[in-house]
């Protein structure tokens, strides 16, 4: 990405959610954390939108980010079996606890998910609807 025609006033866009937390290596990137709300004001670069985020603004990962018209409200699930995380972004959950989904369309067979301070990603298998 490069910095031709980039606006330094929060423009009309596209108003998105960040999907992953995403730490900026390159000049002119911009580090943001899941559930941030941005507006995309230019999306030439199919890969790469440039953003604007609470006073911060810079070139984003477009695979980060979700249309905010196709988020739902958190839904609550059950844990039907144990599931141990195999790795620190997967929920670990045991059989009988209510899990808040707050996350349904990034990738249909895992789902991101909050067990009281807990979130991470569970997959679909494991839960049913309350």
């Amino acid at each position: 990405p490069n910095a031709a025609n980039i606006p330094t006033a929060v423009p009309e866009g596209d108003d998105m959610v960040v999907q992953e937390d995403y730490t900026a290596s390159g000049v002119g990137q911009i580090t943001l954390k899941r559930g941030d709300e941005v507006v995309v004001s230019n999306k030439a670069n199919e890969e790469w939108w440039y953003v604007f985020c609470g006073g911060k603004q810079g070139w984003f990962p477009s695979a980060f980010l979700l249309d905010k018209s196709a988020i739902k409200e958190p839904e609550k699930f059950k844990v039907i079996a144990n599931y141990t995380a195999e790795s620190e972004q997967e929920l670990a959950a045991k059989k009988g606890e209510i899990v808040l989904i707050t996350d349904q369309t990034s990738n249909p067979e895992w789902w991101f998910g909050v067990i009281g301070g807990r979130e991470g990603w569970i997959p679909v298998s494991f839960l049913k609807k309350l």
